[in-house]
């Protein structure tokens, strides 16, 4: 009981502070590891699969998935959310591998971030679904009832919601995929060999 009630703690602290947390990994990745082009064009389709799933989550979800602290106006349960109950953070997962392949195709690296991923997503996940039980209970459980994790079993013909929110909420996502790519390119690019290891 303890320790699941320091998970869920663990899970509010990351989640304000998801927006920053994992720049220290992806720096050293960017010091210590080598990419190639394969495995950045790799990296190229597993990010632009991941932010398209992200603006399609948002689409449905709304801005209140950019707040600093665990709040839901409603239950999302259409589009994406139909098919697991985390797309969002579905789509950083593919976000973040291919940020880690644009910069390193170091196999320990690449465990790091699966770890880094699962200990700081798995802890937000864990106090996410404690506030939604508590604040939509029964149709919550209908709902988790129903649809995985983050693991689909099935896909679907995709529908959208509204857009226009979805883009305007994933500005800082652009960016930050922006400079991702610019630093991974600068790399291949200037110091194809650069490694301070």
């Amino acid at each position: 009981m303890k320790f699941l009630y320091f998970v869920e703690k663990l899970g509010h602290f990351f989640f304000r502070r998801r927006s920053y947390a994992s720049i220290p990994l992806f720096a050293f990745f960017f010091l210590f590891g080598r990419s190639s082009w394969h495995f950045f064009f790799l990296a190229m389709i597993l990010i632009i699969s991941g932010e398209l799933i992200r603006i399609w989550a948002v689409s449905f979800s709304g801005p209140a998935t950019r707040t600093r602290i665990i709040k839901a106006p409603f239950l999302a349960v259409r589009g994406p959310y139909e098919i697991i109950r985390h797309p969002i953070y579905f789509g950083n997962l593919l976000v973040g591998l291919g940020f880690t392949f644009s910069l390193t195709r170091n196999f320990i690296h690449i465990l790091l971030f699966v770890a880094f991923f699962i200990v700081f997503y798995g802890s937000i996940i864990f106090a996410e679904e404690r506030f939604l039980e508590n604040r939509f209970q029964e149709e919550w459980v209908r709902y988790k009832e129903k649809v995985p994790l983050i693991i689909p079993r099935y896909f679907k013909k995709p529908y959208f919601g509204d857009l226009k929110t979805a883009f305007k909420s994933e500005r800082s996502t652009f960016i930050t995929i922006s400079v991702i790519l610019f630093l991974a390119l600068f790399k291949l690019f200037v110091f194809p060999r650069l490694n301070f290891w």
